[in-house]
């Protein structure tokens, strides 16, 4: 009796359907296709792709019969839910057999690949020439709320994306909003479970707007929160994703007001860490390409790994994957009139990041400086 409870309980988990159990009477959440409605999101600026962007997602989510998955009909809906664990027959057996499988490193321990999360950001650009001055390839997780809406403020975060691909940096995905893959954590705010729709909201809305910049679909992702689990990974597979997590991370993202050095010595720290474990995968970094004090330490976290031997390589050799890997072409097929192109913002780079960043020290120096002096003369 106890082997036939087991066998239940087993088929339940293979067979669920749903990323995780929905609580009696919640009305499920709609997919949206109108463009300015944020109903569905709880970050603030909040956004949406343009309409005619959206226009094609529905076009795309109809000729892929999203609503009419059925298993053994030979063909793999992974709109319809479909994947590795709950239909096999059409999707195959899973390529990540179990959660600790999901990618943490590269796949030899003499190789290391560095990221970026969260961006594109008035610090990209800039951080895209200082790594080709040092002929690193990194990988960009991009959120493409940031660039759905364009404006004069955030033009410069398009062309910073768009530098980076064609410096044959890797774009990757990072969800829309940067909101988290099992619980639907966005930031302090923890839901009980991610909606469907909202997960391919978040999935596919970034495709939309990333493709509409590059030309080409990312495939590699990193969850938000590095938050995972193997339904997730089921169904990220099934949609054509290949997950990416770290094993060597910086901290800039909790202590960048700190300083470049605090966040360089973080670095080194948990480099030397990692090292001294029996780690059988190399290094995966973990930054963002937010904030100025993390691009300032990045010089040194580059000469650190180099200095240990470590060899840096684009994010697929990092995985053992031919370049072609990276992305998809030809997805949504996305009319030309839709691409987006930032207009006429200046070219950056890293000289004026970092003379800008100086100018404004040395700004700050000089009021600090004028207002002792004038405190010291009251005295006097």
């Amino acid at each position: 009796m106890n082997h036939r409870v087991h066998l239940v309980l087993l088929l339940a988990v293979l067979l669920g359907l749903t990323l995780s159990p929905r609580t009696s009477g919640v009305r499920a959440l709609d997919f949206s296709y109108k463009e300015g409605d944020i109903s569905w999101c709880n970050v603030p600026d909040c956004t949406t792709p343009k309409q005619g962007l959206l226009n094609v997602l529905k076009a795309y989510h109809v000729s892929d019969k999203a609503t009419n998955a059925v298993c053994g009909d030979g063909v793999c809906n992974a709109s319809g839910k479909e994947n590795c664990l709950n239909c096999p027959k059409d999707c195959g057996a899973c390529k990540v057999k179990t959660e600790d499988a999901i990618t943490t490193g590269c796949v030899d321990k003499s190789i290391a690949s560095i990221t970026f999360d969260d961006g594109p950001s008035d610090v990209t650009q800039g951080l895209v020439a200082l790594l080709d001055e040092l002929g690193v390839k990194a990988t960009f997780y991009v959120n493409a709320y940031r660039i759905a809406n364009l404006t004069s403020s955030n033009k410069k975060w398009l062309r910073g994306l768009q530098a980076a691909y064609a410096s044959n940096h890797t774009i990757g995905t990072h969800t829309f909003t940067h909101t988290g893959m099992v619980y639907g954590t966005t930031g302090n705010n923890k839901a009980k479970y991610l909606e469907w729709n909202r997960f391919l909201m978040e999935m596919q809305f970034n495709d939309l707007v990333v493709a509409s910049a590059i030309g080409k679909v990312p495939r590699y992702f990193r969850p938000p929160y590095l938050e995972i689990n193997m339904t997730m990974s089921a169904h990220l597979e099934a949609l054509g994703y290949n997950v990416q997590l770290i094993n060597v991370d910086t901290k800039d993202f909790d202590m960048h007001q700190l300083g470049s050095n605090v966040i360089t010595s973080n670095f080194q720290n948990a480099l030397d860490a990692y090292l001294m474990t029996n780690r059988s995968v190399g290094v995966i970094t973990l930054q963002h390409d937010l904030f100025k004090e993390s691009a300032l330490a990045v010089s040194d976290i580059v000469a650190m790994i180099r200095k240990k031997g470590i060899k840096i390589v684009p994010m697929h050799e990092c995985l053992g994957l031919p370049a072609d890997s990276q992305y998809l072409t030809g997805k949504y097929n996305i009319p030309a009139e839709l691409m987006v192109t930032p207009d006429s913002v200046p070219d950056a780079s890293w000289s004026n990041l970092t003379n800008s960043g100086s100018r404004a020290t040395l700004t700050w120096a000089v009021a600090i400086i004028a207002v002792i002096a004038l405190a010291f003369g009251t005295l006097i």
